[in-house]
């Protein structure tokens, strides 16, 4: 049987923090470290470990000529902290004799926070579907104005798109379906508050057919805009609905606290 430290060797969680491993091992990875205590232990211990030595090459930096010797000092301190978590963390990993007396825990003072690379993965989105409504009759000009939208939608030209959305969202407020592609283009864009307005209007109209795809979409605005505590309230929010994005909000949920975002 394969263990952990032969599919996954030492410097894995490493890479994995530096963003250094390809799409495909770093998904195997996560969906490793998700179910095994162990390794999800490990992978938290070091990234806020590295939080630590960072935050002290920071305080050098900043630090007057005067107290930069104490700031190294700090430095040497966190860098020492981090070896010999590094060492700890392979003999966690391979079997050994009980030693008579177990390392002293590291203590960390501040929350970790995720960085870009990571946060933009979890933000990232894919086009909402779209299938047109084969309806006779009157349109009204807000109307008129989301059918030409969405025919440069269907081609995948967003830009295009979202001003005749946001056009129509303004002709007819209540208009649910203008907001939420408007949102949608807006984050295909990266404009992330726009898409946050758009997608809070739709919520705000209450019980429509995209209200559980608005709240998964502002849950991907908020974390694009970084606002992780509002990213979460949304996809709990999502769950209580218990629709068909309900399971995808659970593994992002999941994923962000596998990364060390700070709950509500």
């Amino acid at each position: 049987m394969t263990t952990c430290s032969e599919r996954w060797p030492a410097e894995t969680a490493e890479r994995y923090l530096q963003g250094r491993l390809e799409e495909a091992e770093a998904s195997a990875y996560e969906e490793h470290f998700f179910a095994c205590e162990d390794c999800f232990a490990t992978l938290r211990d070091l990234r806020a470990l590295r939080e630590a030595l960072a935050r002290s090459r920071r305080d050098v930096e900043a630090a007057p000529w005067l107290g930069r010797r104490l700031a190294w000092a700090s430095v040497a301190a966190a860098v020492l902290v981090l070896g010999s978590s590094g060492a700890f963390w392979l003999l966690r990993r391979t079997p050994s004799v009980p030693s008579a007396a177990p390392p002293a825990p590291v203590a960390v003072a501040s929350p970790v926070i995720p960085d870009a690379t990571q946060l933009a993965e979890l933000a990232r989105v894919d086009p909402p579907r779209y299938e047109p409504l084969r309806l006779r009759g009157h349109e009204d000009a807000a109307a008129v104005r989301f059918r030409k939208a969405m025919e440069p939608y269907a081609r995948g030209t967003w830009a295009a798109a979202l001003p005749l959305l946001t056009e129509a969202s303004r002709l007819d407020p209540k208009d649910a379906r203008s907001a939420f592609y408007e949102g949608a283009c807006a984050l295909l864009v990266g404009r992330a508050e726009q898409g946050i307005d758009s997608f809070r209007r739709v919520v705000a109209l209450g019980e429509t057919p995209y209200l559980e795809e608005a709240r998964f979409y502002l849950a991907k605005a908020y974390l694009g805009a970084g606002d992780l505590q509002a990213a979460r309230g949304e996809l709990n929010e999502v769950v209580r609905l218990e629709g068909d994005r309900r399971d995808e909000a659970r593994r992002l949920l999941e994923r962000l606290d596998a990364i060390g975002a700070p709950a509500r």
